[in-house]
């Protein structure tokens, strides 16, 4: 059951270019009409040709949610182009209301998840082919319709895949109610049913509740992920998956924090990152000084240290730095940090390390407000960048596609 994960480990895998010293610029790179499409989901994925993927979990003919393709301007349209490429409820067992992004595959596959939707409702994975030589449209694969019991349902976050293709992803209901991690293993050549694996049901308020966030593999084949609720005092935990050992046939959990004091954040509020050294960082949406949230480190345990620890790096206040955090952080060449918060219509912000700050603690700036204009507010999802350290995002008042350009 171990995999091989060379290539896709995620330590310093949302890297983007250090930051220039010129203020970043905003730019509206696409705004959809209307009602066309509404709350805009997820991460967006950028493929070689500059091209943008993303989803929506409303609009679309059914109004149960989209997927779309943003293509970049030419010498000819000169400006952006928009082109929903799939509309879900197309029948009566297609997936429903996709809340995250999509990933691909070598041959440009699209790979997500509908939190509703499917045989019994319970969600569904699905599988975008590019239309093949002669076809005009995208076609779709139902990889798998949860029941809603022991498979789990309502699969919120998004996908992540290891090398030879099998998937791996949270739900937040069923079975005890309060969420499993789960794999989708692909078929062997020649044959086409993917086959749902559960490799941890979260039993309870100890155990941890509603994991939502995408998950990371470390470089050993260990998932590491976040539930939103649960632990000791029911503010949320981070947990880490490892896969069985010779012989064996279960993944092991193993709670490496409890959130359990406000002062130091409550209710992790999206993805892990890891940097060289192997320490976690991400956000909690609640708790901290102020109680707008917190970016936080996990050390891992060394030396005669047998447990891992939390820093607090930076307390958000709600004022003009912006409060409650949302999204998975990711890191650019020097260790600085990007994020998104949604107060008060929401901003773009970096974390400056202590050494790009002259050594003292980590400092916050204001890359983007948003306001409540044609412009977009209500950030979501998580950041994407460029290798120039371009960062792409979605706001959802309105449905609005961005760029912060460094």
């Amino acid at each position: 059951m171990y995999r091989n994960i060379a290539g896709i480990v995620t330590i310093l895998s949302c890297i983007v270019a250090s930051p220039s010293n010129a203020a970043p610029d905003e730019t509206v790179l696409y705004k959809f009409p209307g009602t066309e499409v509404s709350r805009l989901q997820g991460k967006l994925l950028r493929d070689a040709q500059g091209d943008l993927y993303g989803t929506a979990s409303e609009g679309g003919t059914n109004n149960v949610g989209v997927v779309f393709r943003l293509r970049p301007p030419t010498s000819l349209t000169k400006r952006w182009t928009a082109k929903v490429i799939y509309q879900f409820g197309q029948s009566s067992n297609d997936g429903a209301n996709p809340t995250s992004g999509v990933i691909s595959d070598a041959a440009g596959n699209l790979y997500g998840t509908t939190a509703y939707g499917g045989f019994n409702y319970g969600g569904t994975v699905f599988e975008l082919s590019p239309p093949a030589d002669g076809a005009k449209s995208w076609s779709e694969t139902q990889l798998y319709s949860f029941q809603g019991y022991r498979d789990g349902c309502e699969p919120i976050g998004g996908l992540i895949a290891d090398a030879v293709g099998n998937l791996y992803g949270t739900t937040q209901g069923c079975k005890f109610g309060v969420g499993t991690v789960f794999e989708l293993v692909r078929p062997p050549a020649g044959e086409q049913n993917w086959k749902e694996v559960v490799l941890h049901d979260f039993v309870d308020k100890n155990d941890g509740t509603l994991p939502a966030s995408t998950l990371m593999f470390d470089q050993n084949g260990n998932l590491f992920g976040v539930a939103n609720g649960g632990g000791s005092g029911s503010d949320g935990i981070v947990f880490e998956l490892s896969p069985p050992g010779p012989g064996g046939t279960s993944w092991s959990e193993t709670i490496v924090h409890r959130f359990v004091r406000a002062a130091a954040g409550q209710g992790p509020s999206g993805g892990l990152v890891m940097d060289a050294s192997h320490a976690l960082y991400g956000t909690t949406a609640l708790g901290g000084s102020a109680g707008y949230g917190v970016v936080y480190k996990l050390v891992p345990p060394s030396g005669q240290r047998a447990h891992w620890s939390e820093l607090v790096l930076y307390n958000f206040t709600g004022g003009a730095d912006g409060g409650i955090p949302v999204g998975t952080l990711i890191f650019d060449k020097t260790g600085n940090l990007y994020g998104l918060t949604i107060n008060n219509f929401g901003n773009v912000f970096e974390l400056l390390t202590p050494a790009a700050h002259k050594n003292k603690p980590w400092s916050e700036s204001v890359l983007h407000s948003f306001t409540n204009d044609a412009n977009g507010s209500g950030p979501a999802g998580d950041l994407l960048a460029d290798q120039a350290g371009t960062l792409f995002g979605v706001t959802n008042s309105p449905a609005t596609v961005y760029q912060v350009a460094p």
